[in-house]
């Protein structure tokens, strides 16, 4: 498919924000004022089940749509800490059967039916040789998938995302680049780490950022492309957009590239903020953006992550109606002036199962943002080999005594952190996914 020009995602992000665009010979039918589906065209394929790889699905009927909410708020939620973290060994529970769902083009939703463990071999096989090829092999021991108890099962976590909230003015810390969509520039701010940043998109239509894990796969947050009852968002809504020259650490002489949703793959498992475990989702792109390879994910074990510095980069939130003009505002205001990509570093505070909470002050609003180490080299320096560890997703709001988010990141005050999901223990989930093309 051809990919959408930029000039014509920035002035269509707006309308496409409110009503979508419909593909050819569809109609929209309005349920409720908050409601809607898109009627299957005629001359569409209704197969009852469609087999991709290792996974076959199940034809679920057209997905229902609620109509985004547009109103500014800012709110936490808690989370109760799961009994478990169901791993590889429990295949069926694991992928998700029954539950695990992909929302495609046609507005087709589809439930996961079966799994055939036999091709999700072929497929780890065969994205270890090609990962293998491009960087070499992963340094250290690799991590337990196999399901876990939580020893904090049962407690109660107040959480925020980070990539909802369009309300919120802050500073200027972390390194960033800064985009000027009047002249397609880039500016260089504290020189951003070359390739990787390449890999880090910004959506276009929401508040959050996604990492190419695949040639047209993005890895993101769950929160970023599902409602309040993490049920799949209007694809024909969601864009991405790269951000980044080819040519590292220079401006000018490039087009960004904005592209369309293809398909939506949700974890079963995920039924709605917050949940640092399960706040994740692959989006499948209809292009192929020109970003080099795709980000390895890493299969490091939780000692290996723990002693490497944390790196982290993302586009910040939305802010309309700020007057502080060093945070960008959304791309479809008219007075738009460019945007951030944030990057910084820091610690792994603790690997919990299936989730990782870092001390490193990461950039506001960058849920789906990524999170990486550079194996052993500490400085992560241009050309060195760099590893997927987890999906940007939540602050801790628990013990910020009052604080807002924007000054509880990280480190920012005692026992604070960000989290999300730990790619290691999804590792196994993503590959078979991706394998389906």
């Amino acid at each position: 498919m051809a990919r959408i020009p930029l000039s014509l995602s920035l002035s269509l992000s707006l309308s496409l924000s409110l009503s979508g665009i419909a593909y050819a010979g569809e109609q929209r039918v309005d349920l409720t004022e908050s409601s809607y589906y898109y009627e299957l065209p005629a001359d569409a394929p209704v197969p009852s089940t469609e087999v991709l790889g290792a996974l076959t699905w199940r034809y679920d009927g057209q997905a229902v749509y609620t109509v985004p909410d547009t109103e500014c708020v800012s709110e936490s939620n808690e989370w109760v800490v799961p009994n478990e973290v169901v791993g590889t060994d429990r295949l069926d529970e694991y992928f998700g059967v029954g539950k695990t769902s992909r929302v495609d083009h046609l507005h087709r939703r589809w439930v996961l039916e079966s799994v055939d463990p036999g091709m999700v071999d072929a497929a780890v096989q065969a994205y270890l040789a090609e990962t293998e090829a491009l960087y070499g092999v992963e340094p250290g021991e690799r991590a337990d998938t196999t399901t876990q108890r939580r020893e904090d099962a049962g407690e109660v976590v107040e959480l925020e995302n980070t990539g909802w909230t369009r309300c919120w003015c802050g500073g200027d810390d972390g390194d960033y680049v800064i985009w000027d969509h009047s002249n397609d520039s880039l500016t260089n701010a504290a020189a951003p780490l070359g390739e990787r940043n390449r890999k880090i998109l910004w959506n276009a239509s929401a508040s959050c950022s996604a990492t190419f894990v695949g040639d047209e796969w993005l890895l993101t947050a769950a929160h970023c492309v599902t409602d309040d009852f993490g049920n799949e968002v209007d694809l024909d809504n969601v864009f991405w957009c790269t951000m980044e020259n080819l040519a590292e650490n220079t401006s000018g002489g490039f087009e960004a590239e904005c592209f369309a949703t293809d398909a939506i793959y949700k974890s079963g498992s995920w039924q709605g903020p917050p949940d640092p475990v399960n706040d994740f989702a692959l989006v499948k792109l209809n292009g192929f953006p020109d970003v080099g390879a795709a980000f390895p994910l890493s299969q490091g074990s939780d000692s290996a992550i723990s002693s490497a510095t944390d790196y982290t980069a993302g586009y910040s939130r939305k802010n309309p109606g700020c007057d502080d003009n060093t945070v960008t505002t959304g791309v479809v205001d008219p007075d738009f002036n460019g945007r951030h990509l944030r990057v910084a570093n820091g610690t792994v505070q603790s690997t919990p199962v299936g989730q990782i909470k870092f001390n490193t002050s990461t950039a506001k609003g960058i849920s789906g943002g990524a999170h990486y180490y550079c194996g052993s080299n500490s400085s992560c320096s241009t050309g060195s080999s760099h590893w997927l560890t987890a999906v940007q997703t939540n602050v801790n709001m628990s013990v910020c005594g009052g604080l807002t988010a924007p000054n509880c990141w990280g480190n920012a005050c005692t026992g604070g952190y960000s989290t999300g999901p730990s790619v290691p223990r999804l590792w196994a989930w993503l590959v078979t996914v991706m394998a389906t093309l």
